[in-house]
């Protein structure tokens, strides 16, 4: 017997994902017979927070990465994709294998990323990446700001929750800014 599933819900694309709460999966047990797959009519459903897709019979391709249209990969050699960049799995090697397969791809992979830093080839590391924030007009928020942002809501706290959460992304970073008008939930 195996178990097949349908997200229950559709999310409308205007409801922003941070809003989503929960969902729930629905589940169909079913049978093989004669070489296919039937349904068995029983159904069952499990609430959950998070939902991840990891079904489908292609890797899809990473934005910044080679990908082989034809074999439907991210092109590697051993799983090496480019400096700190690795690809395992079925994004490595095509629709073959068995999960142990996969497993044998991650250890060669963490063998490859162990012998990149122990041979000093890290990424050029958080300065870096603020640079390549700032030039593409991203503001970060630093570990100090966070700080900020978490005493700022536990003090708009009314008692019933221990903090009152900011609405949006562009509400907290104008409290951040001292412009005093974002509203928190």
């Amino acid at each position: 017997m195996s178990i097949s599933s349908t997200l229950q819900k559709e999310v409308p694309s205007d409801v922003p994902r941070e809003k989503i709460e929960s969902a729930v999966v629905r589940f169909e047990r079913t049978e093989v017979n004669k070489g296919h797959v039937i349904g068995t009519g029983e159904i069952f459903e499990i609430d959950c927070g998070l939902v991840i897709a990891a079904i489908g019979y292609q890797a899809v391709s990473i934005k910044g990465a080679p990908y082989d249209e034809k074999q439907a990969v991210t092109s590697n050699v051993e799983g090496r994709v480019g400096n700190g960049l690795y690809a395992v799995g079925w994004t490595k090697r095509g629709p073959t294998g068995v999960i142990s397969s996969n497993r044998s791809d991650g250890e060669i992979v963490a063998q490859h990323i162990k012998n990149d830093l122990a041979g000093g080839g890290r990424k050029p590391g958080r300065k870096a990446f603020e640079v390549a924030l700032k030039a593409r007009g991203i503001r970060s928020v630093s570990f100090d700001d966070w700080k900020r942002i978490d005493e700022m809501e536990r003090a708009a706290a009314d008692g019933a929750a221990p903090r009152r959460k900011f609405v949006t992304v562009e509400e907290m970073l104008d409290a951040l800014d001292g412009e005093g008008n974002s509203e928190v939930i």
